[in-house]
């Protein structure tokens, strides 16, 4: 259920911006960058990594990584805009 909150949310630009937003700054300049460099907003950035991650990511890790979180929207947020910026971190493939 969370994940359907993520997706459906998250998937709009402008929601993506604000939940963005409520990130810590490293993290957001580090988004920020890598939208610039694909010639986006960020919330455009954001709300696409989004999309892709609905279309391939794993649903089963996303569940994983928001268990127990008291942000779980924030928290899953994080751990897809991770993915798209270091797959290789996660162990998992590139949503690029």
């Amino acid at each position: 259920m969370i994940a359907h909150d993520i997706f459906h949310s998250c998937g709009n630009s402008r929601i993506a911006q604000a939940a963005l937003r409520q990130m810590d700054r490293a993290f957001v300049a580090r988004v920020e960058r890598a939208a610039r460099s694909e010639g986006l907003s960020t919330g455009e950035f954001v709300a696409e990594n989004v999309k892709r991650y609905r279309m391939i990511g794993s649903r089963a890790a996303l569940q994983k990584a928001i268990a127990g979180s008291d942000q779980p929207v924030l928290k899953g947020l994080r751990h897809i805009l991770r993915n798209a910026l270091n797959p290789s971190a996660l162990g998992a493939h590139s949503l690029r």
